[in-house]
C-alpha cells in the first residue's frame, strides 16, 4: 500500500472573532499593568450601554462573538455581563494606591484549556 505525506494544513485565522478581541483586551491591560507606578494600581471598568458599570475582575468569549465579563457592579453585587465583542467599552485607569491596598488581578480565559491566566 502507497503512503502518502502530506504537508501539515495551517487554517488561517479569523481576526472576526471574539477570541481574537478577548486578546487584545489582555494585551492592552497587560501594557497598561507595564506602566503603572509603584504606587498605583489598576482599574478596569466595563461601561454598558445603558451606563451602568462593570468593574471587570475576569474576562472570557465565546466564539464567534462573546466577550464575558464577570466582575463587581457599583453597589458591589457580583455580575457577569455576555457582551457583542464588537460594542465593548473598556476604561483603563491607574490610581493611586491605598496604604493597605493590593494589587488585584486581571484574570483571561485561556485559549488552550479553559483554564484562566491573569495580569
Amino acid at each position: 500500500m502507497t503512503q502518502y505525506h502530506l504537508p501539515p494544513v495551517t487554517i488561517p485565522r479569523d481576526y472576526k472573532l471574539a477570541d481574537t478581541y478577548h486578546e487584545r483586551i489582555e494585551q492592552n491591560v497587560r501594557e497598561f499593568m507595564d506602566e503603572l507606578k509603584d504606587d498605583e494600581v489598576l482599574s478596569v471598568t466595563v461601561i454598558l450601554s445603558d451606563g451602568q458599570r462593570v468593574h471587570a475582575e475576569w474576562f472570557g468569549y465565546h466564539n464567534p462573538s462573546m466577550i464575558i465579563v464577570a466582575g463587581k457592579d457599583d453597589s458591589g453585587n457580583t455580575v457577569q455581563a455576555l457582551l457583542p465583542h464588537t460594542n465593548i467599552q473598556i476604561l483603563l485607569t491607574a490610581t493611586k494606591k491605598q496604604p493597605d491596598q493590593k494589587k488585584r488581578p486581571i484574570g483571561f480565559q485561556t485559549r488552550t484549556d479553559g483554564e484562566e491566566s491573569q495580569s
